[in-house]
């Protein structure tokens, strides 16, 4: 994907295509990184200007560089899985599975930092903030299905609990990923 030198459109063509790349776990990791700059944006307009190294400001720019790189890494594993030259082997289906879970360990820190933005800053872009953390929820939300989805084509049942147990954690924040049309309720 690249998504350094990708327009949005261009992004948002690959997803709609036919053919293998970006798909969900890429536009869940994108909306992230959104919902990281929207926070971010809140913390640049509400602290002082030399935050401190460990500000939310910092965080948040961190995660939001993080969701890119997970944008791109979703991308080549789904080309590795369905592309032309595929590798379905174990190492591939794990990281189908360890990218979208990493993507809702970012979104749960998007949450958090956003929530405690909204929660001691004034000014007119904590609504900026408001919209981030909703957005960080939704694709957190969507990163535990996609792990959930994902975890059927693991071989090893240890490791498939371990990340279910991660899952939950995610849950506990953003919200459960199974939505009422699933049939996993």
């Amino acid at each position: 994907m690249e998504s350094e030198n990708q327009t949005l459109n261009d992004l948002l063509a690959g997803i709609a295509a036919t053919g293998t790349g970006s798909a969900g776990g890429t536009a869940i990791a994108v909306v992230g990184a959104v919902a990281a700059s929207l926070c971010e944006m809140a913390c640049r307009h509400t602290e002082p200007p030399a935050p401190p190294e460990d500000s939310p400001t910092t965080r948040l720019a961190t995660q939001r560089m993080r969701l890119l790189a997970l944008a791109d890494a979703d991308a080549a594993v789904v080309d590795a899985l369905f592309g032309t030259d595929a590798e379905d082997n174990e190492r591939t289906r794990r990281r189908a599975v360890g990218i979208p879970l990493a993507v809702g360990e970012s979104c749960v820190t998007i949450v958090e930092t956003g929530k405690g933005i909204v929660a001691t800053r004034d000014g007119p872009a904590i609504d900026d903030a408001v919209t981030g953390v909703l957005l960080a929820e939704g694709a957190g939300r969507a990163a535990t299905h996609t792990v959930r989805t994902n975890l059927d084509m693991l071989s090893d049942p240890t490791f498939a609990a371990r990340v279910e147990a991660r899952v939950t954690d995610i849950e506990a924040v953003v919200g459960d990923g199974r939505g009422a049309w699933t049939s996993e309720e």
